[in-house]
């Protein structure tokens, strides 16, 4: 891993973990409408070994920490050609915590609210999230707030985030080539981004903005796995933090499940 230690110096470290807990999962549905509620508690025990010059700033570490998790999703059955359901809601709120040796803690919470567009296979999309951590610098948590897009990520004491997004489909293909890979539909996505961080120490304000469009393909390959992969464009409204601004950003979109 890699830490920003201030505008001129990045640490790296390597990190491994071991960790157990409980989960319960909760199923409240019933009727047209699906319900899940899952509460987890994890303990961890990690260890941080330090190379290059980070083994002058700090020193190798072993600490337990825990997490707790709860997870709610509701939403509406839907039609086959809808992207999203039409009224649907997706919440995460998670704590960690350093249980020894020094202090260490990150609060997450992130939200996803389906709505329906315009048209009856339209989809709109809210998110929201709200990030908070120590000031002590003794351990940084992974940072999984999730910020506007384009923008290098960067990790304050406090995190704001509004995303407005409008889905549309584009053409419902329904083709195949050679019983490998099926082109189910092409959609798109318009978003604006709203992410806003606070620094406790000075009080001060970085404002990170961006629109833009997003393209995507729905396929199934070997009619078992379903494959969302596309392309980005981002207008970066302000400026970086840190480096050169490129206001104009382009990215391919894979989905985290292949790997």
């Amino acid at each position: 891993r890699t830490i920003n230690y201030n505008r001129d110096t990045t640490l790296f470290y390597n990190e491994s973990e071991v960790n157990f807990g409980l989960r319960l999962p909760l199923n409240f549905s019933g009727g047209g409408r699906f319900t899940f509620l899952t509460i987890s508690s994890n303990f961890f025990n990690k260890g941080v070994q330090l190379s290059g010059i980070a083994k002058k700033i700090y020193q190798n570490r072993n600490f337990n920490y825990v997490q707790q998790r709860v997870q709610f999703s509701s939403q509406t059955q839907k039609a086959v050609q809808q992207i999203y359901p039409h009224w649907a809601q997706s919440i995460i709120l998670q704590y960690r915590n350093v249980i020894n040796k020094f202090t260490a803690n990150q609060f997450l919470a992130s939200g996803n609210f389906f709505l329906p567009g315009f048209h009856t296979n339209h989809s709109v999309v809210i998110n929201a999230s709200y990030a908070a951590r120590d000031t002590a610098n003794q351990y940084y948590f992974s940072n999984d707030f999730p910020f506007s897009r384009g923008y290098r990520s960067i990790d304050f004491p406090r995190m704001w985030r509004f995303g407005l997004n409008y889905h549309i489909p584009l053409w419902y293909a329904d083709v195949g080539l050679a019983n490998i890979v099926y082109l189910k539909r092409v959609r798109a996505n318009a978003f604006y981004d709203y992410t806003q961080t606070k620094s406790l120490r000075t009080a001060g304000k970085f404002n990170l903005n961006t629109v833009g469009t997003e393209l995507f393909f729905d396929t199934r390959w070997w009619n078992q796995q379903s494959v969302t992969f596309g392309v980005r464009y981002s207008r970066l409204l302000n400026k970086e933090f840190r480096g050169v601004t490129q206001p104009n950003q382009w990215e391919f979109i894979l989905p985290v499940n292949l790997f």
